[in-house]
């Protein structure tokens, strides 16, 4: 009777906490700075919370500033931090773990591109594929998934709201289908072969004989090739075409300050760069290159620059495929920046 009275008394009790809870995990502060807020119910103390959201109960009561000794007050909200314990933003997890969900509520105004920079970076293809996202539009109040709570998948009750990740099964081809690739080597190097061929052909010309007709040798003339033309791609992007077309009626203005890089998987083919900036407004075309360098490339302005540490005292955030089209190795560098007003 007394374990019926038990597991009736924790069936019981369990969806109370859940609903004493924020249904979904809303992520506070910004750069290095992350937590989640818990509000405490009856019962609770710094090791069941800590066990909760996979933090030391030490830790727990160190980040709120607050005496181990003193417990817990029914109503008080804790500070719960985020860091390399529990906080990840990959969806691989080992067998005793699960990943909570951890979102953030969209503002009015706010890019994808903001968001995934202020947490750390997110690249925008993991932000689209853990939301279900097409295109780049938000709206506002709308919640976003930035990264997942590590939690013991039996030790914490809100393990049951973890996400399902799916093994990709790789497909094995049977070997008799499976047709060699022929090497054909760079498109360069087959522009070189044909010009040799060309280039013999030319020097060395068909054999007539001494007694031909003029006809005969008409026909037998060689032909001449002209060399073939080489291109190279400018690198300058995709989207120099539209600053010119404006430059040529409007002024433009020019700043020159620091440059910094974050990563994205755009303009590498394309030759679509992106860029933050708070002198361009969002949307607009910038012409961007390296102080004392005659190189130049065009991106698109994102957004204003987002406010983290790594920002600060820098007038330019550029994507990791225009860093490389101007020739920049570094983490920052001297950028000149020519925008409209």
């Amino acid at each position: 009777m007394q374990k019926v009275l038990f597991f009736f008394l924790l069936s019981f009790n369990l969806p109370g906490f859940l609903l004493g809870q924020n249904s979904n995990l809303q992520i506070n502060g910004k750069g290095n700075n992350l937590y989640l807020s818990h509000k405490v119910v009856k019962g609770e103390n710094f090791y069941s919370v800590g066990r909760m959201y996979n933090v030391s109960p030490r830790d727990l009561a160190t980040y709120n500033k607050i005496s181990m000794d003193k417990g817990l007050n029914i109503g008080q909200v804790l500070k719960v931090p985020l860091d390399q314990n529990n906080y990840t933003q990959s969806t691989v997890k080992s067998a005793a773990e699960e990943l909570v969900p951890v979102y953030h509520k969209v503002a009015s105004g706010e890019t994808l591109f903001r968001i995934g920079a202020n947490y750390g970076n997110v690249p925008l293809e993991d932000l689209k594929q853990w939301n279900g996202l097409v295109g780049d539009q938000l709206n506002a109040g709308a919640n976003l998934v930035v990264g997942y709570l590590r939690v013991n998948k039996t030790e914490s009750p809100l393990a049951s709201s973890g996400i399902k990740v799916e093994e990709k099964k790789q497909e094995v081809i049977p070997a008799a289908e499976i047709v060699p690739i022929e090497e054909t080597g760079p498109p360069q190097v087959a522009k070189e072969e044909k010009q040799e061929k060309q280039e013999k052909e030319i020097k060395e010309p068909p054999k007539v004989a001494a007694d031909a007709t003029p006809e005969q040798l008409e026909a037998n003339k060689p032909t001449v090739l002209l060399p073939l033309e080489k291109t190279t791609s400018s690198k300058e992007g995709f989207f120099k075409n539209e600053f010119e077309k404006l430059a040529a009626g409007n002024g433009v203005s020019s700043v020159t300050g620091t440059g910094a890089i974050f990563k994205s998987t755009s303009g590498w083919q394309d030759e679509k760069y992106y860029c933050f900036n708070n002198q361009a407004a969002p949307g607009s075309i910038v012409k961007v290159s390296v102080l004392g360098s005659s190189k130049s490339i065009y991106a698109k302005v994102l957004d204003a620059i987002p406010d983290i540490k790594q920002n600060e005292g820098v007038t330019l955030v550029l994507s990791n495929s225009a860093a490389d089209a101007l020739g920049v190795s570094g983490e920052k560098f001297d950028a000149v920046i020519s925008y409209f007003k």
